[in-house]
């Protein structure tokens, strides 16, 4: 009876703790695909290529995080020192919008559902 109480005991409690966890990540995609949606998905699409690049995948395409988030928010100021970013002006023959009021969580957040 003791054995029978202490695994319904451990089934309950990893049962919420991984309930937390999912809720969690499905709160940070929601908020993401809100973001996509709101700055985004006029000129970009999670899985590919529009009038910009898919952004799946984005972040493992740059050598720098911090310079992806400059990107998002002034691109001028990157294109002008980074190849890659100069690269995107290149093939996409259009500048990205800039957009200075996001902040480094949202874009990870807009990543984040773009990735999954």
């Amino acid at each position: 009876m003791k054995y029978l109480f202490f695994c319904l005991i451990t089934i309950t409690f990893l049962s919420c703790n991984s309930s937390s966890e999912t809720t969690a990540t499905n709160d940070k995609t929601g908020k993401g695909e809100q973001l996509f949606t709101t700055n985004c998905s006029t000129c970009h699409k999670p899985d590919e290529d529009f009038v910009g690049p898919a952004l799946k995948g984005a972040q493992s395409r740059w050598t720098n995080k911090t310079l992806l988030y400059q990107f998002v928010k002034n691109p001028d100021s990157v294109i002008q020192k980074d190849p890659y970013a100069s690269s995107l002006l290149q093939k996409y023959s259009s500048k990205m919008t800039s957009f200075p009021n996001l902040s480094n969580d949202e874009i990870d957040d807009i990543l984040a559902y773009c990735n999954q």
